[in-house]
């Protein structure tokens, strides 16, 4: 195995491997999903020379590119779709959730791995879940996964494993887990070097007669800033000592890791039948050193910044690599196009997402034309901004975002990041790393933007065009009534940490019923709506 200074094999070695075989296997391609978490749009070495990412720019460069890709703003939502194939609105998973609340994607949700298995696929995730763990039946063992080896939560110490942001203020606990087993042996040891040898363990003994699908979700580059120091090195005299510097290191490890993972494949054999995918799971967070630029905003808000990400695909299997795509794709996407590899009829499986392996392979038209990019129920963690717009249509004061053809509309809360500055609330504008005060009304709740002629988000429309503004707000409050309100539970004592013997995991015994399996009833009434719908426009 090659150690962590090493460098994956030239470019002209895959063609030599893949030149050696002596047929394509007819059977199903191995499938490895990389997750990273928190990464920007300008924290990659393809849209950012300073950013040292030679694994992750090579398989990006040799695959397709996707530059007209989103996620949602935050963890949760965006690991649900990538999993389900289904929009987080129609699930009520649209927040991240911190330990403590007895929540979790509900048991009638379907996922990937389940339907991978059904296809004779070994299933494997190794790093964070952060879909909810308040039974041990929410958990990935559970949920389709033949082994899990990570977090169950939204981030821990990359050195202690632990985590002290939970609904119980001031209690802090391991989250590590080996399977349903708690891993405290692991203290010290940084958690990424821990994924990557139980990613590449479970490859050199997987039989390759068997087609494998390993998710990596990472932890990086999420918060706490923490890298060893030898990646934060590759940037002495680049960048200036600080948040951003030893930011870019993790990036760096996490490239490190996706190349032994590669390696690993060449060496079993295995790389000349996969498929590699890469995303982020949401904008990055500028405090923690990530960079969105020249997008404006940051993790968790609605501009372009926050949910506009990196994403790629590499494989044998693409019959045009060496391409950039500009069709409209999201994170919901992946499940279907990646089951429709494994041989899988998607059509009536009631999916949002859309199979779109023959754009990215052969460049075929998408067809896309909406983007729910977030609706969130009210709630005192999004309490409502200003005045509705109209009285007859949708509740501008409550969060939402919606895409259409060449159009985006930004409705509610957090559009901006307002903070306090002399006791008086202001909005911060950040675009890249630095913030500026932006003299914005706190009463404003409505942005309008032609996104394909205006796409860093500079000219707001919406008094220029409200007839636009009025058949985007329709369509929001058509989703808003077949949807599941936003699951917004009360903490769980049974989930605290300081009486589960100091870990954060499932409820042993839960105090309330989980309050996420009442969604999937209105799923039917939302999908047949929404296809009604899109016929009709």
């Amino acid at each position: 195995m090659m150690g962590w200074t090493s460098v994956i094999p030239s470019v002209l070695a895959w063609v030599l491997l893949h030149r050696i075989c002596s047929a394509v296997s007819t059977t199903p391609p191995h499938i490895v999903l990389f997750l990273a978490d928190d990464m920007g749009w300008n924290d990659i070495g393809y849209h950012n020379n300073q950013v040292k990412s030679p694994t992750l720019d090579r398989l990006a460069s040799e695959g397709v590119k996707l530059e007209n890709y989103y996620a949602k703003s935050v963890c949760t939502p965006s690991r649900g779709e990538l999993l389900t194939g289904r929009d987080a609105v129609t699930t009520g998973l649209s927040v991240a959730y911190m330990h403590g609340y007895p929540v979790g994607m509900p048991l009638t949700e379907k996922l990937l791995p389940q339907r991978l298995k059904e296809r004779g696929y070994a299933t494997h995730m190794v790093g964070k879940w952060h879909l909810g763990h308040y039974t041990y039946k929410h958990t990935p063992t559970y949920r389709g996964f033949d082994s899990f080896y990570g977090i169950y939560g939204g981030g821990t110490d990359f050195y202690s494993h632990r985590n002290c942001l939970s609904a119980f203020p001031g209690v802090c606990g391991l989250d590590l887990w080996n399977g349903t087993v708690p891993d405290r042996s692991k203290y010290g040891v940084y958690a990424t070097e821990i994924y990557s040898r139980v990613a590449t363990d479970i490859i050199r003994h997987h039989n390759t007669n068997k087609p494998l699908f390993l998710y990596m979700p990472f932890q990086l580059v999420h918060e706490p800033v923490q890298v060893p120091q030898r990646f934060e090195s590759l940037y002495d005299g680049l960048v200036p000592s600080g948040v951003r510097k030893t930011y870019l290191g993790m990036v760096s490890a996490l490239d490190k890791t996706v190349s032994d993972i590669v390696e690993s494949l060449i060496q079993q054999g295995m790389l000349e039948n996969s498929v590699i995918v890469f995303s982020s799971d949401n904008g990055g967070a500028p405090k923690q050193g990530a960079d969105n630029a020249p997008y404006r905003g940051i993790k968790g808000s609605l501009w372009e910044g926050g949910i506009k990400v990196p994403a790629f695909v590499w494989s044998k299997l693409l019959q045009r690599p060496g391409r950039t795509v500009r069709d409209l794709i999201t994170i919901t996407d992946w499940c279907p196009t990646l089951l429709g590899l494994a041989g899988v009829d998607v059509k009536n499986l009631g999916l949002d997402g859309f199979d779109v392996w023959n754009t990215l392979s052969s460049g075929k038209t998408g067809h896309r034309y909406e983007v729910i990019h977030e609706l969130i129920s009210p709630s005192s963690w999004y309490p409502p901004r200003g005045r509705p717009l109209y009285n007859d249509t949708f509740d501008t004061s409550q969060r939402a975002s919606l895409r259409r053809g060449d159009w985006k509309i930004i409705t509610g809360t957090a559009a901006f990041v307002t903070e306090y500055v002399d006791g008086e609330p202001v909005e911060l504008e950040i675009i890249g790393i630095d913030p500026s005060i932006q003299n914005v009304s706190l009463s404003k709740n409505v942005w309008l933007y032609n996104i394909t002629k205006d796409p860093f988000e500079q000219y707001d429309v919406s008094e220029k065009y409200p007839d636009v503004v009025r058949l985007m707000l329709d369509r929001l409050e058509t989703i808003r009534q077949m949807a599941p309100p936003t699951i917004w539970p009360d903490p769980d004592p049974a989930l605290n940490a300081a009486t589960q013997n100091g870990v954060w995991g499932p409820a042993v015994y839960p105090t309330s019923g989980s309050t996420s399996e009442s969604a999937n009833r209105y799923f039917w009434l939302y999908f047949l709506a929404s296809t009604a719908f899109n016929v009709l426009m």
